[in-house]
Parts: structure tokens; C-alpha cells; sequence
């Protein structure tokens, strides 16, 4: 609700409406979110509230420079808590810009010793935020590795988007993508799957890993 001007509750809400293709309701909330007098004290769920900010930003269309600039460095990279997620933030507005070999850097140093206070469903996603970034880096290898680990340690009792995503980048690297069925491939297939549900081809993109271009096509 617009009365409830907490981290958690604006970020969900960013995500929410970014999966509704609301761009307006987005940026009036990362707005929102902007403005929150930010909390000086440490607080068991700054980790997760500030990662469901910064996911819900990049998911509604935001730029990465404007995320750092307006969020992060002008109120959050002194709170004495961000140095748990310092490396998770920079990973990911990293693979956001297309800086994957800094993301892939920053993601596996997060994951290598993950902050406690980080919770399993947001070590999961980052895991398949650095597979994300292996594979555009062209190693499969490591990128299958990091979205198995996620789905099998992390997101195997966490059904929704986070568990989606990871799903579908394991089944591209896979390579379940290469089978048919009639006139239209097991990818085409997915897409049709995914229309039905009412997504665009922007949210399609996204929840497959390819470009707008590419699910356009398909």
C-alpha cells in the first residue's frame, strides 16, 4: 500500500508492477522508494529489503547508472549494513549494464562467503544472476554449474519468478531448446506458453534470457 513506505513493501511492489508492464507505476514507486528516510541502525532484513529494491528497479526498466547514483551512493553506501551486500549490488547492476566479466567477479565474490543475513531464495537468485553472466562469457560449463546448484541447494522449495527464471536458463544451457514438436520447436513452444499468460515480449525476454529481438522472432 501506498501508506506503508518500507524497503520490502515498495520493492514487491516494483516487481509487481514491473510484471504487469505498468512503467508508470514503477517509476512512482522507485521514486517512493527514493525519498525513504533511510534506517541509521543495523536491521536483520537490510540485505534482502535492499536486494528486492534493487531487483525490482532493474526489472521495471530502470537504469543501472541511475540505480547507483540516486539510490546507492547518495543514501545507502555509508549504512553500517551494506557491506554484506556491497558485492551482490555491484554484481548486479554489473550484468545489468553488460559488464558480465565485473559481474561474474562481484557475484562469486558474494557467494563465495554470503553475508547470514542474506536469505537462501536471495543466494539462489544471485547464483543464477552469475550463471546469467558465465554464460554470456561463453562458459556453459560454470553457468550450468551455478543455475544447478540454485535450483537443486537453494530454490528447491521456492516455487514462483526466482525458481521460473533459474528453470528456464538451466533448460537453455541444457540444450532442451533442441527438440521439436510438429511445426514449432520446444523453445517456440514455450514462448506460445508464456503469450497465453499475457506477457510481452519484454517480459518474455527477460524470464527466458534472450533479447527482445529474439523472442519477437520466436
Amino acid at each position: 500500500p501506498d501508506s506503508c513506505r518500507k524497503e520490502p513493501i515498495i520493492g514487491l511492489a516494483i516487481q509487481i508492477a514491473a510484471a504487469r508492464g505498468d512503467g508508470d507505476r514503477s517509476r512512482e514507486l522507485f521514486e517512493a522508494a527514493i525519498r525513504i528516510p533511510r534506517i541509521a541502525a543495523d536491521t536483520a532484513s537490510f540485505c534482502d529489503d535492499l536486494l528486492a529494491l534493487v531487483d525490482g528497479a532493474l526489472t521495471a526498466g530502470i537504469a543501472p547508472a541511475e540505480i547507483r547514483e540516486r539510490l546507492i551512493d547518495a543514501s545507502l553506501v555509508d549504512h553500517p549494513s551494506f557491506g554484506g551486500v556491497i558485492h551482490p549490488i555491484h554484481g548486479l547492476l554489473a550484468l545489468a549494464s553488460g559488464r558480465n566479466d565485473i559481474a561474474a567477479g562481484e557475484l562469486s565474490a558474494a557467494l563465495e562467503r554470503p553475508d547470514e543475513r542474506i536469505s537462501r531464495p536471495w543466494l539462489g537468485s544471485l547464483r543464477t544472476a552469475l550463471a546469467t553472466a558465465l554464460l554470456a562469457l561463453d562458459d556453459r560449463a560454470g553457468a550450468l554449474a551455478a543455475v544447478t546448484e540454485a535450483l537443486e541447494s537453494y530454490l528447491a522449495r521456492w516455487p514462483g519468478v526466482r525458481r521460473d527464471r533459474a528453470e528456464a536458463l538451466a533448460r537453455r544451457l541444457r540444450g532442451a531448446s533442441g527438440r521439436t514438436d510438429g511445426e514449432l520447436s520446444t523453445r517456440e513452444r514455450e514462448v506460445a506458453a508464456l503469450l497465453a499468460e499475457g506477457l510481452t515480449n519484454g517480459q518474455l525476454a527477460e524470464r527466458l534470457f534472450i533479447s527482445p529481438k529474439t523472442a519477437a522472432v520466436h
